[in-house]
């Protein structure tokens, strides 16, 4: 598969599709879906997109991927249904596309680059999220709540109530 060109979303669509085909895994009246991010836990800190994330398990930090996952389940069955990584906030890019998208950032904030970066990184999100029904200031990051809104939205477009 790995030399193999092919489209994630073809790909997952005909699982699904094999999934509905079989009594034991087709979507039934009394299933649920449930939004679930879950840590791909690495112990390694050379991984693209890779953050230090709290794990609630271990109740301590580690280095992980999150991927946010729509999950079916129901009495007999679960499985993932749309899933995507969520990627780490791009400092730079929310602090160059928020003033772009019109949304002043204080000059008072600015030494927390070098002071306090994590008070920076906390400030640049706060502004984000403030902000984030504004088309372009949306664009400039997808929090786990947004990607699960989107895993929502493309369930409702491919199985409408």
């Amino acid at each position: 598969m790995t030399e193999s060109p092919f489209a994630e979303e073809s790909l997952n669509q005909g699982r699904l599709d094999l999934l509905a085909s079989l009594p034991g895994t087709r979507l039934k009246p009394q299933g649920v879906l449930g939004v679930d991010d879950t840590l791909l836990a690495h112990y390694g800190q050379h991984f693209d997109e890779i953050a230090k994330l709290y794990d609630p398990t271990e109740q301590r930090y580690v280095w992980a991927h999150n991927l946010v996952n729509l999950h079916y389940s129901d009495d007999q069955t679960d499985y993932p249904v749309y899933y995507q990584l969520w990627r780490p906030a791009d400092l730079e890019q929310l602090e160059t596309g928020l003033p772009a998208a019109g949304v002043p950032l204080r000059a008072s904030k600015f030494a927390l680059k070098e002071e306090d970066p994590k008070k920076w990184r906390q400030y640049l999100l706060d502004v984000w999220r403030r902000h984030q029904v504004k088309p372009a200031v949306a664009e400039l990051y997808q929090s786990k709540l947004l990607i699960a809104r989107q895993l929502l939205s493309l369930w409702v477009a491919h199985y409408p109530p």
